[in-house]
């Protein structure tokens, strides 16, 4: 019998484990090979060193790991007559990967002998004419498994990176600009972060993200992002603040999901840019993914709405001879808008000195602000409250539960597959309950009238006839976009007048 071996692990520290490391697979497998008269080894053992092998296609496998190339050219010249592996879950982390690999071998005439559940090895004269059903269920339990421990490490893996972003370590690879230091907590690199930062400028003055992908080479050495959707990566990621940001991107990969379903924490690391560049940068490529004008050019954009449909209204330019008259207009189609005239305009000039007049009164007189924060609040403070602790006792009850179903499965009362079923779906709930108790949270200081006194003090710290004199410059319009998200301004209009109001 020709025989050769097959070992593999997920991960490059689980290759010097004792347990299920390289060498005691090979061992096992050679003990086995020892102990069978006319069994010998053909080739030297094929090895898979840390990867975790979940392909549902074995072409995919074999593109991204040789040893599959290797072993379907040793079954396709009849070199081999048995594989030899510690268990089938060896040979991939899907049932449609395992099942392909054995067809293919099982093609040409090759048999697969799982070490954990050992199955009747025939004579290769012999195989090639046998169906052993009890086999085929072995292997069928035993490709199940595998899958079953697939799923297992991915909610392993995510429960893990969930708690590191929650504690301030970085959560995924070591962001650009960034090198692990002490204690596993991320440093700044020198030679990379003048490119990080420069990026974020070049955002901010209004380049679009391809140009800067084409700038990035003149200011970098080296390695750098390169692709579009690198260099956009960076830029929504709140790492450079001083942020841990977890869950941020979608099943699809590709997608960035809403931010109030990121999983976040203060990182332990050093910010590379202030909070305020990396907030203006998020509202600028809001408003270039939505179409909207560029935020540096109009400060109000995005804290408008008109008064009639709740929409929010968008900037427009007209010009007469010299003059040059810009507006904000309700563009949502008359039938869903219940303004009475054909449009809903405001000119923006007589806007932007009503607003900015209105947020320097409430930053030099506390009890202006005091009223406002009493018509915003109501009774949200108190609701808020008492929603958190209504959240708290339910995320407290499936924590409870998820315990009792682990004492259950160590005490052989439940099946693991069953128990890793309630396990996913109870960490699955625990998780929608954490993003509402942290939306709750973000919104809080919002509600807290000494720390929006403080925002707004500094934001309006420049002065009244400073900001009236530079309203426009792209500098000063990002100042003030970020402090009316930190203050969840909201400006209805109705027939050219405005009511200004705080929104929590």
């Amino acid at each position: 019998m020709r025989c050769i071996i097959w070992a593999a692990v997920s991960s490059k520290p689980q290759a010097s484990e004792e347990k299920d490391s390289i060498p005691s697979q090979l061992d096992s497998a050679r003990e086995l090979v020892a102990r069978n008269e006319g069994w010998h080894e053909v080739h030297e053992p094929l090895v898979v060193g840390g990867h975790s092998r979940s392909y549902i296609f074995l072409a995919d496998a074999a593109a991204e790991m040789p040893v599959y190339t290797e072993v379907m050219s040793l079954a396709r010249s009849g070199s081999i007559d048995l594989l030899i592996c510690r268990g089938r879950d060896r040979l991939g982390r899907t049932d449609a990967l395992i099942a392909q690999v054995e067809e293919y071998l099982a093609s040409y005439n090759v048999q697969v002998h799982s070490l954990t559940m050992p199955t009747r090895i025939l004579d290769p004269e012999e195989f090639a004419q046998h169906t052993d059903r009890a086999s085929i269920w072995m292997r069928s339990v035993e490709r199940a498994k595998a899958q079953d421990e697939t799923a297992e490490i991915r909610a392993r893996h995510r429960t893990g990176m969930r708690r590191r972003a929650r504690d301030g370590y970085h959560a995924n690879m070591i962001p650009y600009g960034y090198r692990l230091g002490a204690e596993g907590i991320c440093q700044i690199y020198e030679p990379e972060a003048p490119v990080v930062r420069q990026m974020f400028d070049w955002l901010l003055d209004g380049v679009p993200i391809s140009h800067i992908q084409e700038q990035v080479p003149t200011v970098a050495s080296g390695r750098y992002p390169r692709s579009f959707y690198g260099i956009k990566y960076i830029l929504r990621n709140p790492f450079y603040m001083g942020t841990i940001g977890y869950h941020r991107i979608d099943e699809s990969g590709h997608r960035f999901r809403d931010r109030s379903e990121w999983i976040t924490g203060a990182g332990l690391h050093q910010a590379l840019i202030s909070e305020e560049t990396w907030e203006a940068a998020q509202l600028e490529l809001d408003a270039r993914e939505n179409g909207h004008a560029p935020l540096r050019r109009y400060p109000l954009s995005g804290s408008i709405y008109c008064g009639y449909c709740g929409q929010r209204m968008s900037a427009t330019v007209t010009s007469s001879g010299e003059h040059v008259y810009r507006y904000f207009i309700c563009r949502t189609p008359r039938s869903e808008c219940d303004r009475p005239t054909r449009r809903n305009t405001i000119r923006m000039d007589l806007l932007d000195q009503a607003v900015l007049q209105w947020l320097y009164d409430r930053a030099t007189r506390p009890d202006l602000l005091a009223n406002d924060m009493a018509a915003m609040m109501g009774d949200q403070l108190q609701a808020d409250e008492e929603r958190e602790a209504e959240l708290e006792r339910a995320r407290q009850s499936k924590r409870a539960a998820l315990d009792r179903w682990a004492r259950d499965y160590e005490d052989g009362l439940l099946g693991r597959y069953e128990y890793y079923e309630h396990r996913r779906r109870l960490e699955d709930d625990i998780e929608v309950l954490d993003a509402s108790l942290q939306q709750i949270q973000e919104r809080r200081p919002r509600l807290d009238p000494d720390v929006l006194s403080v925002t707004l003090e500094t934001g309006m710290a420049p002065g009244l006839d400073y900001l009236r004199a530079h309203w426009h410059d792209p500098e000063v319009a990002r100042r003030v976009k970020v402090l009316l998200r930190r203050i969840g301004l909201r400006v209805e209009v109705r027939q050219g007048s405005q009511s200004i109001a705080l929104s929590h």
